[in-house]
């Protein structure tokens, strides 16, 4: 396993924490990789943020306790006590909202980011279809012409 730098420990009960997950600025980024350097797969990212919200949002280990975690080793939600105590002890983690609000701002970008080559395709369809009215206006008058010059010549 991989040593997480961007770790700190909380003070009362010494839980791991990364302190932030960073931004993703390109696309050529994929998978996108957690604090630890852990590779992050993103639908399993959407898929895991919609198993949380369609549970219960409580441990199953601990169901007095809510998932408020998201391991970054095992790539799951978890508790606090399973981070400090069970099977993911160790393990980096972030917490599971500023994990949501990061997939939220990735599907962001990527809308925009699909919204502004829809833009461009646009511009470059209309960009064709002007060349295309163009050739078939030169095509035309060249046409024209060579039908001219075989009339003048048959004269």
């Amino acid at each position: 396993r991989r040593k997480c730098d961007q770790l700190s420990r909380c003070a009362l009960c010494s839980l791991r924490l990364a302190m932030s997950m960073p931004r993703r600025t390109a696309r050529s980024q994929k998978p996108r990789s957690g604090p630890s350097g852990v590779e992050i797969d993103p639908q399993m990212l959407e898929s895991v943020l919609e198993q949380v919200k369609s549970t219960s949002r409580t441990c199953s280990h601990h169901p007095e306790e809510k998932l408020t975690l998201f391991d970054l080793v095992d790539q799951e939600p978890v508790c606090p006590y399973c981070l400090i105590f069970g099977p993911h002890k160790n393990h980096p983690c972030v917490r599971l909202e500023e994990l949501e609000e990061k997939v939220r701002d990735d599907i962001e970008e990527e809308i925009t980011q699909v919204r502004e080559r829809s833009g461009k395709i646009d511009e470059l369809r209309k960009s064709a279809v002007q060349y295309m009215e163009r050739l078939e206006t030169v095509t035309a008058d060249l046409s024209d012409k060579i039908d001219a010059k075989f009339a003048e010549l048959e004269a």
